[in-house]
């Protein structure tokens, strides 16, 4: 019959130790004491007598200290008020459960004995079995109830006692978890100067050790972690990459670069934000020493010179964002030179292809894109000019792929506008030349190395570097209206850069304004030449994006016609004079001729503006000094040898589709041998009359 009562509601105490909490109460009431006692004995420290600039920085740094024992004594105490305050808590919740426990023992014991004193086991609906089944759930519903709402005091309460707690700890600059002893230090180390340096240059040079003595990620990612808030401090900084030395920070690089670090972790966080800080006057040669030397070697046949440059980017990508995290400029810009000579000295890949096959999961980060990036977020834009100054490097940043289509690069191309100086002229220079050099004088690219699509994104950039330098392309222009041929490849770049018509209006208002200075002796020659020669510039960037645009569809158009070639030799095996040659052959040509497969293609008609002698002539209406008689011839000329320098680009031609060519192809094929040969040659003549036509 006892088999009847249901199981005793269980009734376990809330979380949390009384002796425990009591012990801890002692500690903070012990500490609060020491506190209050060091509080006391540095209000009378006071020594008299003492006068100058150090004995004002040792007094207020006694007075700093004393007003912190103070603030820690009165925060510990109330610690002590609250975590005692939870502990009685604690211990009446557990009082009440277990006298609920002695009154649930006995209430299961007057349940059992009434179900026992029924005589008749089938009996179980007699009213003494209801009614003491009944009596029991009630109680122990009650119990339940009472259960729960003590435990949801506790939890309430220690909720409560943990927030006032985490208040407490604030005024050491604490906020209540476990790992906020970086922090604390931190706090204390601007609060107590004398104290912080040398706390924080001791942390540092142990982050440096542990770092280079464990080899383990999870562990270095660990210590990374315990450090992190001190990166950004100058003595923390400076210990901790004078302690790594050159070899222990390029080994972390390369770790970042072979994914052997995780490239989101901390240990690029830590590295990002101690190069970003302001450390010592007295370290910072130790410190440049490490952050500036030459980890990328161009020549090495090692992988682990790509892998060091991909860690940079990985160092680099970690303080996007962040003005305060990341090298200084002029590592940056270092480090970028460091990775386009060993790019530019692989030849055909960037980095980041060849450290991807010692990496694992994710692509590898671009350094250069992340170089491009930093150096265009920079305050200074000599750095960007500085890195472009050099047709080689426009020629392989132009050739290059980029993940991001090249918004990055333009940001940088963009910067190095702002640079007023020579640099900035050596930007426009050798942008423009890098873009012309490899165009044919009939526009054919054939030579020219520069990606499209990455021309496309840098080109509105490039506009505004040479609107802010129209000197550069002022001379070069004047010098090509009168026949010079030296700057050929730059007025070609030149006249591509005006395929984006923003930077070609751009570039003429500069040159434009520049011809207004007064400062010209010969002002009214000189605007004659540069405004009629850059129009010039601006008829063949005209003609030269059609042409381009017929090369493109030339060398697709040969690229469909390979395997094409590979079918009809195949087919050519059959003999023509047959009924399934014939038909094999002329199926074959006239699918080839209806999908373009011929190696012929399709362009529109060349419906760019046209710009010639007539339009020079008026441009330059408004030049005075000149009578209309000279302007008109000057401009004339100017035209015609500008447009002869630069050349004429012209889209190649398709070859013509001949319909009817594959019918008599197969009825010459189909003659007997002996009149077949002659029949071919007058064949072959006759179609080359007509494409000569």
């Amino acid at each position: 019959m006892s088999g009847l009562l249901p199981d005793p509601v269980p009734l376990d105490p809330p979380p949390g130790d009384p002796e425990a909490l009591a012990g801890l109460v002692a500690g903070l009431t012990a500490a609060a004491l020491g506190h209050a006692q060091l509080a006391d004995q540095l209000a009378a420290a006071a020594a008299p007598g003492w006068c100058g600039a150090d004995a004002d920085a040792a007094a207020g740094q006694v007075r700093r200290v004393r007003e912190l024992a103070g603030q820690a004594s009165d925060a510990l105490q109330r610690a002590v008020t609250r975590v005692a305050a939870h502990r009685e808590r604690v211990e009446e919740a557990r009082r009440q459960l277990a006298a609920s426990r002695s009154a649930q023992d006995d209430d299961v014991a007057v349940a059992a004995a009434r179900v026992r004193a029924v005589v008749d086991p089938a009996g179980l609906d007699l009213p003494i079995v209801t009614a003491a089944l009944a009596d029991l759930r009630a109680a122990e519903d009650a119990r339940r109830r009472l259960h729960r709402a003590l435990l949801g005091e506790v939890e309430r309460d220690a909720a409560a006692t943990a927030a006032e707690l985490a208040e407490c700890c604030a005024v050491a600059g604490g906020t209540g978890r476990r790992d906020d002893e970086a922090r604390v230090v931190l706090h204390l180390a601007g609060e107590l100067p004398g104290w912080g340096a040398a706390e924080l240059t001791a942390r540092g040079t142990a982050a440096a050790v542990a770092l280079r003595e464990r080899f383990d990620a999870a562990e270095q990612e660990a210590v990374a972690r315990t450090v992190a808030p001190l990166a950004g401090e100058g003595a923390f900084a400076a210990a901790l990459l004078t302690g790594l030395g050159r070899e222990g920070f390029a080994e972390l690089l390369r770790r970042l670069g072979d994914d052997a670090l995780d490239r989101d972790g901390a240990v690029a966080d830590l590295l990002a934000g101690a190069l970003g800080a302001p450390v010592p006057a007295g370290a910072a040669d130790e410190v440049a020493d490490v952050r500036d030397a030459r980890y990328v070697d161009a020549g090495s046949r090692l992988a682990d010179a790509d892998l060091i440059a991909v860690g940079m980017g990985v160092v680099l990508a970690a303080g996007r964002g962040n003005r305060r995290a990341g090298p200084p400029t002029a590592t940056v810009e270092s480090w970028g030179r460091q990775v386009l000579a060993r790019e530019r000295a692989q030849g055909l890949h960037r980095v980041v292809e060849q450290a991807q096959a010692f990496t694992s999961g994710r692509a590898p980060v671009d350094p250069l894109q992340q170089v491009a990036a930093r150096l265009a977020a920079a305050d200074d834009p000599g750095a960007a000019a500085r890195l472009l100054g050099g047709v080689g490097t426009w020629s392989w940043l132009l050739e290059r792929p980029w993940d991001d289509g090249g918004a990055d690069l333009a940001a940088l191309v963009a910067r190095a506008a702002d640079d007023p100086g020579p640099a900035g002229d050596d930007v426009a220079r050798s942008g423009l030349t890098a873009l012309g050099t490899g165009l044919g004088d009939d526009g054919d690219p054939e030579h020219w190395t520069v990606d499209p699509a990455t021309a496309a994104a840098v080109t509105p950039a490039l506009g505004e570097v040479v609107a802010a330098h129209a000197g550069v392309v002022a001379g070069a222009v004047h010098a090509a209206a009168g026949g010079g041929e030296e700057d050929r490849t730059l007025l070609r770049g030149l006249g591509h850069l005006t395929l984006d018509q923003a930077a070609a209006i751009r570039v003429g208002f500069a040159l434009q304004d520049l011809l207004d200075r007064p400062d010209d002796a010969a002002a009214p020659l000189s605007e004659v030449r540069v405004t009629a020669g850059y129009l010039a510039v601006r008829e063949y960037g005209e003609r030269l994006g059609h042409a381009l645009e017929g090369f493109t569809l030339q060398e697709a158009a040969e690229r469909r016609s390979r395997p094409y070639a590979l079918a009809q030799e195949a087919v050519s095996a059959v003999p023509v004079r047959t009924a399934y040659g014939i038909a094999s052959s002329l199926t074959l040509d006239y699918l080839g001729m209806g999908l373009r497969l011929d190696g012929t293609w399709e362009q529109g008609p060349d419906d760019g503006r046209r710009l010639d002698t007539a339009d020079a002539v008026r441009s330059v209406a408004g030049v005075d000094g000149l009578t209309a008689a000279e302007r008109s011839r000057l401009a004339g000329a100017a035209f015609d040898a500008t447009t002869e320098v630069l050349g004429h680009p012209t889209a190649p031609g398709s070859p013509q589709q001949h319909w009817v060519r594959p019918l008599v192809d197969a009825a010459v094929g189909a003659l007997p041998p002996p009149i077949q040969a002659p029949a071919t040659r007058f064949s072959d003549q006759l179609w080359e009359q007509i494409d000569a036509e």
